[in-house]
């Protein structure tokens, strides 16, 4: 009752409705700026249409990403072997068990007179699996002919099937040969015999290598384990000590130092070096997926005369050793990739972050999502996928790598999707890592001030990862 006696009801429905739905011209207004943004994306892309080595820069995503496993911690490339972990298991019904190991986060509020006491998380780190990464083809073309650095590749095409798999081994091994009419034929060049047998056991059908870790009577594999399913084809290895003539030596899988000098000259072989990029992108998506889809290898196996040693210019000798930089570059990062590949939903949330944006109010969010897939849809529909990527990637340079990578084994269709129905994946861990803002709860509510969580990796061994971005 008021003073004079008259009684105030709540708002209707309809008017509280009314004060939530957004006027017509704060629709016009978001959807004028966003259409022609994502327009020029689209257009700047289709101009590029090629991926290059600081397109596809890796160590753009990882911020403050803490070492997988402790790796690295006293600022070596070796692990402290003095860090000890306690492993565990966990299963589904219908499902095989994984392997993980836990760790804890400390949170806090950032500067300010809020009183919300620290809060620990718990976080998974997958450490094992089951069963690999069933690996087939795919049947759209994608990524058919790659362009490297301006000018297609001798012979065209790609090998990025290939680096997948090689990278997948490096990183972290029986041997099989059958007889099958869908030959693919690689070419290893001038290799050792060591070399080729590593070729021959990555490529195998099935598993070749494999790294093993036992627990409670059970075997598990590397999260990046991969077998190669696909029914029709088989690679068919050729080269100055082929794998026939040496298969039945006996060998061990090589160090990873060794594999990756074999990834180095078969990548400069082929002039590969941005493929090497986006194959090791897409390895870090394997432990998110159960199946994977590869681009099929073409064009990597003309004539012998393709593939005698020729005199290389000063300009293609320079760009093989940049190219051979990044790789060892990436070679050494590979511990703080690793902690976002087996961070459950991490790369997944950080590729829907594209699509986040914290300076659109959420009753307006139709507005800006709309005329971004009105620029996506014909290219999806179109099938081309270099295009995508590039284009998704002028929204967030840093992770053109990840989309690339999403894209050559499938993820990304989904992750579009329900980034679409408006349902993307947040992953807190992961945006303090990495700096990114994910959700408006990471958003400090002070005119001007950014993220406003600070985030300590501290149990279990492991180090580094704080972060806390200000205003």
């Amino acid at each position: 009752m008021t003073n004079s006696g008259q009684r105030h009801f709540p708002a209707t429905m309809s008017e509280v409705k009314d004060e939530l739905r957004p006027s017509k011209s704060d629709v016009d207004r978001v959807y004028s700026q966003t259409l022609p943004k994502w327009s020029s994306y689209a257009q700047k892309s289709y101009h590029e249409r090629e991926f290059t080595a600081n397109t596809l820069h890796l160590p753009n995503i990882l911020g403050k990403v803490p070492s997988y496993l402790g790796h690295d911690i006293s600022g070596t490339q070796t692990r402290n072997e003095n860090l000890e972990f306690d492993l565990y298991t966990r299963s589904f019904p219908g499902y095989p068990s994984t392997l993980f190991v836990n760790g804890t986060s400390l949170w806090k509020v950032g500067d300010g007179d809020c009183e919300l006491r620290e809060k620990t998380l718990s976080h998974q780190i997958l450490m094992g699996v089951q069963k690999p990464v069933s690996c087939s083809f795919w049947e759209d073309g994608r990524f058919a002919d790659w362009s490297e650095d301006g000018s297609t590749q001798t012979g065209g095409g790609n090998c990025l099937a290939i680096l997948v798999f090689a990278w997948a081994q490096a990183g972290w091994k029986n041997d099989t040969n059958e007889s099958l009419q869908g030959a693919i034929d690689i070419n290893l060049g001038d290799v050792s015999i060591s070399a080729a047998l590593w070729w021959t056991a990555i490529l195998a059908k099935g598993e070749g290598w494999r790294a093993e870790i036992n627990r409670d009577d059970a075997v598990y594999q590397s999260p990046w384990s991969t077998a190669f399913v696909a029914a029709d084809f088989q690679f068919r290895l050729t080269g100055t000590n082929t794998p026939h003539s040496c298969v039945t030596k006996v060998c061990v899988p090589p160090t990873s130092e060794v594999a990756l000098g074999y990834l180095i000259d078969f990548c400069c072989l082929h002039n590969a070096g941005s493929q090497c990029s986006a194959a090791l992108a897409a390895a870090l998506t394997l432990p998110s997926v159960g199946n994977a889809s590869l681009p099929v290898p073409t064009s990597h196996a003309s004539s012998p005369s393709d593939h005698k040693p020729k005199s290389p210019d000063s300009s293609s000798t320079a760009k093989q050793l940049k190219h051979k930089e990044r790789t060892l570059t990436d070679f050494h990062l590979l511990p703080y990739y690793m902690t976002l590949s087996c961070s459950g939903r991490a790369i997944e949330a950080l590729l829907c972050n594209t699509f986040f944006n914290p300076h659109i109010p959420c009753n307006l969010v139709s507005a800006f999502i709309q005329p971004i897939f009105e620029v996506l849809h014909p290219i999806i529909a179109a099938k081309h996928y270099s295009i995508l990527a590039l284009t998704l990637g002028k929204a967030k340079s840093n992770i053109t790598a990840l989309w690339t990578g999403s894209l050559i084994t499938g993820p990304a269709h989904q992750i579009i999707q329900r980034c679409r129905n408006g349902f993307p994946t947040v992953e807190m861990h992961s945006a303090a890592w990495t700096g990114t803002i994910q959700t408006f709860m990471s958003l400090d509510p002070r005119p001007g001030a950014g993220l406003c969580v600070e985030a300590g990796w501290e149990d279990e061994g492991w180090g580094g990862g704080g972060l806390c971005a200000g205003s």
